[in-house]
């Protein structure tokens, strides 16, 4: 296997069978739950701007609430999505997000902009956000499918 989806490919597989690369990975804390709240709009996707935060792609980029809830975990992404596509889109505007996006038939992405850095691979976002985005994937189903858009500096 050669490129990216050849190391995705690799790395997943590594990761189901090595413990400790999956213990690293794996997160202890509990996934974000809430109520949701109604949305004036219907969102396909999600871009997330981390202009602000020291914040790098990585193989396993997650997004967490305030709280330290998991909002996104690629981990938990199906292989097919991850070896097809990654666990999401880097660029450094958000016209460019949206463009990156359409490729995965993304319409009408949600953009939020990230609150905090829990380390330079994970992302935070402000509760208010965090609800938002957890309500709007209740409907659009887009983090099962990695449709997100990092925008970086």
């Amino acid at each position: 296997m050669h490129g990216a989806k050849g190391f995705a490919t690799a790395f997943y597989e590594k990761l189901n069978r090595d413990p400790k690369l999956k213990k690293e990975f794996a997160t202890d804390k509990p996934a974000f739950k809430t109520d949701p709240v109604k949305l004036d709009e219907a969102y396909d996707g999600l871009i997330i701007d981390a202009t602000e935060q020291d914040f790098r792609p990585a193989l396993i980029n997650r997004i967490f609430a305030a709280n330290g809830e998991v909002i996104y975990d690629p981990a938990k992404v199906s292989q097919k999505v991850l070896v097809d596509q990654g666990c999401g889109e880097y660029t450094n505007s958000i016209e460019k997000a949206k463009a990156a996006l359409a490729s995965r038939n993304v319409k009408n992405p949600l953009i939020v902009k990230a609150s905090g850095s829990a380390n330079s691979s994970d992302l935070q976002l402000s509760d208010d956000d965090a609800v938002t985005v957890y309500s709007a994937n209740r409907k659009g189903n887009f983090l099962a499918a990695a449709k997100v858009a990092f925008v970086l500096k």
